[in-house]
């Protein structure tokens, strides 16, 4: 598929806010969402564990393989809205999707927990964004045991796979978290 027919196929399932399924590069492994916003560059989508919402996620186009829309994925899109899906579609964050650093910027008043994949570590960080460059970004993470770093974490844009927020686990976990400290 061209990425003109991806872009044309897209835009129709986030104007009818349809339940689909996608394959990206990596992982490999077709996931459901509902597509909410799209750039030239990215597509943010409301993630589905389920059929229950699991938070937003923001992602390359180019990583995309295949996009799936079948009468299962209707059947499942139903209940998925029946179960709360159109509460958190229409609660979506207005994000401008123009370029990594746009997209981190949006984080940064608020000092909101987000996660984000860095592919050619094959890690994730998770924590606040503290700054964006042009080329780069700055961010305090937390360990899986609620320690914040004593130094912000930097790494260029290009490296990112993936960015997801106002999910389960971060939701969760931001409750029992202590404030941050500035070292």
């Amino acid at each position: 598929m061209s990425k003109d027919e991806q872009n044309t196929k897209l835009l129709k399932h986030i104007e009818s806010q349809d339940y689909i399924q996608i394959r990206r590069k990596d992982p490999t492994e077709l996931y459901a969402c509902i597509p909410l916003a799209i750039s030239k560059q990215f597509l943010m989508v409301l993630r589905f564990y389920d059929f229950d919402p699991y938070g937003y996620e923001v992602f390359p186009l180019s990583s995309i393989v295949d996009i799936c829309h079948s009468d299962t994925d209707v059947y499942f899109g139903d209940i998925a809205k029946k179960e709360g899906a159109s509460i958190q579609i229409a609660a979506a964050p207005s994000i401008d999707l123009h370029s990594w650093r746009s997209i981190l910027s949006f984080f940064l008043p608020s000092g909101e927990n987000v996660t984000v994949d860095i592919g050619k570590e094959d890690c994730v960080n998770v924590g606040q964004i503290t700054k964006t460059t042009n080329t780069s970004f700055c961010m305090r993470c937390f360990s899986p045991t609620g320690v914040w770093d004593d130094d912000d974490w930097s790494e260029p844009y290009k490296n990112i796979t993936g960015i997801q927020f106002r999910n389960h686990y971060l939701q969760t976990f931001t409750k029992y978290l202590p404030p941050r400290g500035d070292g």
